[in-house]
């Protein structure tokens, strides 16, 4: 059920007039709130806050890590949440959010960059992120991320 309603979303952001630049850009409210709720998800796992985390994600939130050369990791909500305990994010920053709304389905890409560990092991790096939103009962919940690490220029 989780899945097909994932799906949906995606269908219909894929048959969305908007995509192809032929409806009407989002409401910057909407914009607004897609950073801010960002914000409020890196500021709950560095806090250690799992209530107002739970707040941000959908019930059917999947996490995907991409690292090159090796098969994609993707786990539940339940996982996620439970990972997130053993954070420990000493600084964090967003470099860039650009959002962009479709209807009830928004996708937010954005540059991250963090000093932390996860249950002791070292997870400092910048990240790529792309998270998918979707607007239910008229409020945004995060339905899936996906991140993975940037490429860097040889020398």
């Amino acid at each position: 059920m989780r899945a097909f309603r994932f799906f949906s979303a995606v269908a219909a952001l894929l048959a969305s007039p908007v995509l192809f630049g032929q409806g009407s850009p989002a409401p910057p409210d909407d914009t607004a709130a897609l950073k801010q709720l960002e914000n409020e998800w890196i500021r709950s796992v560095r806090e250690g806050d799992l209530p107002a985390l739970g707040r941000v994600l959908s019930p059917d939130f999947t996490f995907t890590v991409a690292v090159a050369g090796r098969p994609l990791s993707t786990i539940d909500r339940d996982a996620y949440v439970h990972r997130a305990k053993g954070y420990t994010v000493r600084e964090s920053k967003f470099d860039e959010i650009v959002a962009r709304v479709y209807g009830d389905v928004a996708v937010v890409t954005a540059r991250y960059s963090q000093k932390a560990s996860l249950h002791g092991r070292d997870r400092s790096a910048e990240f790529l992120l792309t998270d998918t939103w979707l607007k239910l009962d008229g409020q945004w919940l995060a339905a899936a991320r996906v991140s993975s690490r940037p490429e860097h220029s040889s020398p």
